[in-house]
């Protein structure tokens, strides 16, 4: 194992000097752990070896299996030395050559999330930048791969680690290029975003070679975006002589795909010889990579194939490369790939006279841009082309029909993000965030009614540092959104979605879309159980078409889950602030019962001391209905059989010295009574048996005291009843003459009761309390 552990120290200097030195080592770690038994070291030998087994031995599925070894030796048996440096090198160097890029995301997260763990600073900043790489190559939308890049940027700067950072900004300028934000807007450590300074420095300091080499690459990418074909020729050749740091990343993939276009591009002119020359070694390179994987490449193989057979006149051949490759495309869903096809695919049919046909495939390819997020690219297709932003997208166009290409995994995971928030202040951070990043929208708002008003409770919206988030909570005004379009959603609760402003229609003379010159404008109801809970309203002023019936699809069911989710979690907030209400009275009861009990101590007298004490009691049996309620956590009823049961044991404690001679019977049905019952109820029982403990049994008698509470019909009855020495007859006779203030107080209850109280016969006495239950029962 000792050798195993040197081999693995060896590894990381060889990468930077001779490929065929690393396959030496790798072979020998194999052989010593085939041999002798797997050390810590191995799964990382393992992994690694499968990634140099496709490109140089020419056995990609060997080289998954390697890496699928040492994966399952790091989670099931126990060699996690090299953890994350593992599962980065599986998920990222070994399983895109053979499995879809899908399969490669959530492994790549992991990785990162264990480096960061064990304190792995190198493959925590390796982890996140390639992570970043395999969002691009899925054609995740741009938004929230925007997202991802902004909170790995600010990781990687805390910790310090410039060659990430530099790798990261440089991602970050091309997406927000695609986005439409200008490169200055790009937050660049030390002030504003100097191109030319950062290319100057990469070029100037060979440690960040790998970073120069990937920023060139991204530069190629964007330009043949674009269309700008010489300047993306320039980058690639400003690249390839750094290709050597890039083996086995994704962005290899990048630089051969969008090469091989740009100089099919340029084909036709003074260097034809050497732009087909070119073609051929990248046409060579995608072959094989789509051959071993056709889930991640076979598009990408295909579209060039087209574009050669187009230049060599092939009409017919390169036709059914650019339908196999947009097939492809939608299949695996990488919709930059598929954007591109469409678009080469319209040049094609223009340039050979068919008109209608390019004109389909464009409207397709800004379609796909747009899903995709590149905004920049949507304004350089209709200016171009002035008809195509008056055109709807085509039935279908871009595979969109229903949900189309939406990733249902990606559903699943915004869903339950939003339901999975308990608090409602989370919970609509996270939904305004979600909401942004799957609609393509420029700025969302939240607004719900309150009594006459609507409030907006928070606004979205996309920026250089990703999205965020405020929470105003205050009155909405007209100057914030088109007030007419929102009143209508108001009164009739349905989904309004304009595709483009600028042009006549309803809701045009909207003073708030005139005055902003929005395009795109889209207003969902939040309804639960066909009750309005809330709006969300949407805008994009960069494009019209934004909201297409896909994305409006995913909004509808994203809206149905919020509005089940706010009107919870606003149930949740009311349920917790009247349980600190409970909890909060019931202390304030307990410390006025604790006054009260300190200045009975106090009074010398003992008719005065024993009012305090008699007040006390009263207290305590106010403060007992809140305890239970805030125990029980049901604030609106209280189960009487508890707290009864519980009111009589602290009033026979306080009454101890006579509970050896008085036994007490407490008899109750489980009846539920609302909170003002509970406590006229509770204060009466408190009164009638406190009477009872000090009156009934003079002279250290012994007796019985019972308590029933029972339903009869639509009434509770409530029976104190005494076997000791009865009550005088004058008072029996008219208990409103009365002097005692408890009996005084017992009557002033029973009216609050709207119930009547009666008197059993002798002996001893019985009070008999009857009043009418709430329309439920109580029960």
């Amino acid at each position: 194992r000792a050798v195993l552990d040197v081999l693995a120290a060896v590894l990381p200097p060889a990468f930077f000097s001779d490929e065929n030195f690393v396959c030496l080592v790798l072979c020998r770690m194999a052989i010593y752990g085939l041999a002798h038994g797997n050390g810590n070291a191995s799964p990382l030998g393992y992994a690694y070896l499968g990634m140099m087994l496709g490109p140089y031995f020419g056995d990609w599925r060997a080289g998954f299996e390697f890496g699928l070894l040492g994966q399952a030796l790091v989670e099931e048996g126990g060699l996690a030395q090299y953890a994350a440096r593992v599962q980065m090198c599986f998920a990222y160097h070994v399983a895109p050559w053979t499995r879809h890029i899908s399969f490669t995301l959530p492994r790549l997260r992991r990785a990162f999330e264990v480096a960061v763990r064990a304190g792995d600073l190198t493959y925590s900043g390796f982890s996140a930048c390639t992570l970043i790489t395999s969002l691009l190559a899925a054609g995740v939308p741009l938004a929230e791969v925007e997202g991802v890049a902004v909170e790995k940027l600010a990781f990687v700067r805390r910790a310090r680690f410039g060659l990430i950072v530099d790798i990261i900004t440089s991602q970050l300028c091309m997406i927000r290029g695609l986005r439409g934000y200008r490169p200055d807007r790009s937050e660049a450590e030390g002030g504003a975003w100097d191109e030319a300074k950062f290319e100057a420095r990469l070029q100037s300091e060979p440690s960040l070679a790998i970073a120069a080499c990937w920023h060139w690459i991204r530069k190629l990418q964007a330009a043949v975006i674009r269309g700008a074909y010489a300047e993306a020729l320039d980058s690639a050749a400003r690249a390839e002589p750094l290709l050597w740091t890039s083996f086995g990343h994704l962005e290899m993939a990048e630089y051969h795909f969008h090469a091989g276009l740009a100089h099919a591009a340029c084909c036709g002119g003074a260097d034809d010889a050497g732009h087909r020359t070119a073609i051929a070694g990248h046409r060579e390179q995608l072959r094989l990579w789509a051959e071993n994987c056709p889930e991640n490449f076979a598009a990408r193989a295909a579209l060039l194939e087209g574009a050669v057979a187009a230049i060599e006149g092939r009409g017919f051949t390169a036709m059914q490369h650019f339908e196999a490759a947009i097939r492809s495309a939608a299949e695996n869903s990488l919709v930059q790939v598929e954007a591109l096809a469409h678009e080469w695919a319209s040049r094609f049919y223009r340039e050979n006279g068919f008109a209608t046909s390019a004109g389909a495939y464009l409207r397709n390819a800004r379609d796909c841009y747009l899903r995709w997020g590149a905004t920049t690219k949507v304004q350089q297709l209709e200016q171009q082309d002035r008809g195509l932003a008056e055109q709807l997208p085509l039935p279908g166009a871009g595979a969109e029909g229903g949900l189309g290409m939406i990733d249902l995994a990606s559903m699943i995971r915004t869903s339950q993000a939003v339901s999975g928030e308990s608090g409602l202040t989370a919970l609509i951070q996270t939904l305004m965030q979600v909401v942004l990043e799957h609609a393509g929208a420029e700025r969302g708002l939240l607004l719900m009614p309150r009594a006459n008003e609507l409030r907006l409770e928070a606004e979205a919206a996309t920026g250089p540092g990703g999205i965020t988030v405020r929470l105003p909570q205050r009155i909405v005004t007209e100057t914030e959104l088109p007030i007419g379009l929102v009143r209508h959603v108001l009164r009739v609760p349905e989904t309004v979605l304009i595709d483009d402003a600028a042009r006549p229609g309803r809701f045009a003379e909207d003073g708030y879309l005139a005055r902003t010159g929005g395009r795109s404008v889209l207003c969902i109801p939040l309804l639960r159980q066909l009750r309005l809970t809330g709006l969300l309203y949407l805008e994009n002023s960069l494009a019209p078409y934004v909201f297409t019936p896909a994305r409006v699809t995913v909004l509808q069911l994203l809206a149905s889950q919020a509005a089940i989710s706010l009107e919870n979690a606003t149930l949740e907030e009311k349920e917790a602030l009247v349980r600190e209400m409970h909890h909060r009275v019931k202390n304030n009861l307990q410390l006025v019962s604790s006054l009260l009990n300190l200045q009975a101590a106090r009074v010398e007298d003992p008719a005065v001391a024993e009012l305090f004490i008699d007040s006390r009691d009263r207290v305590r049996s106010m403060a007992l209905v809140h305890e239970n309620l805030y125990r029980a956590g049901d604030y609106a009823r209280v189960p009487m059989r508890h707290h009864v049961e519980t009111l009589c044991a602290q009033i026979e404690r306080a009454y101890r010295g006579r509970e050896g001679r008085i036994r007490l019977d407490v008899s109750v049905e489980p009846i539920q009574l609302d909170l003002d019952r509970a406590i006229s109820s509770g204060l009466i029982i408190n009164e009638l048996l406190s009477n009872a403990f000090k009156h009934a049994f003079p002279d250290d008698a012994a007796g019985r005291i019972s308590i029933t509470v029972s339903q009869q019909g639509g009434d509770c009855v409530l029976t104190v009843r005494d076997d000791g020495i009865g009550m005088p007859a004058a008072l029996a006779a008219d208990l409103d003459a009365s002097a005692s203030l408890g009996l005084q107080l017992v009557g002033d209850l029973v009216q609050q009761l709207h119930g009547r109280l009666t008197l059993g016969p002798p002996p001893g006495a019985e009070f008999t309390v009857t009043f009418p239950l709430p329309s439920d029962g109580g029960a």
